[in-house]
């Protein structure tokens, strides 16, 4: 989706997939934030893959029917973990007040999304998401104070939707030598504003679910790794408290949420 995420679920025949899945390696395959769903296509002449993918989505909970064996799983598009970050992690908030100066509005999101997904500071903060080149060099400046405690994807959809703001998307693609994925974020440059290229919509129908059958559950869309606590005061004067899971590379990427304590 253009200018934000949209989110699908995916129905999968447990019974019918062969390679003797058990129960642990579906959990597995299913954990919600650190699996994707990749929908993508295949040239029925040559059998080859497209590196491009209409839809990768991160893997937000699942519902199984032990009676039928169908998975449903829902996801969320790339876009969705920008929910869950910041312009800084736990351990840097004081280093979390930003300054963007003299950028074009392309180069406004481009250096927030670098702020959000780049810059090392633990080993799941990292994102997989490339950015087209572009000249950044404009008239917009801003400055994001650490004490308002405000997510990437609100920063981000305000430029976005302001007068002149470009279009932003994220492409799912597949790395057809080494097997890995990852996004590019396609932005509207100094040519336009509006992404160029067909807008399509994906739906498969099958089977309600039925609801009397038993089955189980998970929910992926609470899940944090990370906390900042808000207690009294206001501006660089409020009580804040953080705190977050050990960072292990390979687990759960960085997912941080604010609660109020006032």
């Amino acid at each position: 989706r253009l200018n934000g995420f949209d989110t699908g679920q995916t129905t999968f025949e447990t019974r019918a997939i062969g390679g003797g899945l058990t129960r642990s390696d579906w959990r597995e395959l299913i954990d919600p934030w650190r699996r994707t769903v990749d929908i993508g296509w295949r040239d029925d002449t040559t059998g080859i893959l497209s590196p491009l993918l209409p839809h990768s989505g991160l893997i937000m909970g699942w519902n199984y029917e032990k009676n039928t064996g169908k998975m449903t799983v829902a996801s969320a598009e790339a876009r969705t973990i920008l929910t869950r970050r910041m312009l800084f992690g736990v351990g840097t908030y004081s280093l979390g007040t930003r300054r963007i100066t003299d950028r074009s509005l392309p180069g406004m999101i481009k250096q927030i999304l670098l702020y959000a997904t780049k810059g090392n500071l633990s080993v799941v903060w990292n994102m997989p998401f490339e950015f087209e080149v572009f000249s950044e060099i404009g008239t917009e400046s801003a400055t994001y104070w650490n004490y308002l405690f405000e997510d990437a994807e609100q920063l981000i959809s305000d430029w976005q939707n302001s007068a002149g703001g470009p279009d932003v998307h994220w492409q799912g693609r597949r790395n057809l030598t080494t097997g890995k994925r990852d996004w590019l974020v396609r932005i509207g440059g100094p040519d336009g504003p509006r992404l160029t290229g067909p807008v399509r919509e994906f739906r498969a129908a099958g089977e309600a679910i039925d609801m009397f059958n038993v089955g189980e559950a998970g929910d992926g869309t609470e899940m944090r790794t990370g906390t900042m606590t808000l207690g009294s005061g206001s501006d660089e004067d409020i009580h804040h408290g953080e705190a977050a899971t050990v960072a292990v590379a390979g687990e759960y990427p960085s997912l941080d949420v604010v609660d109020q304590f006032t």
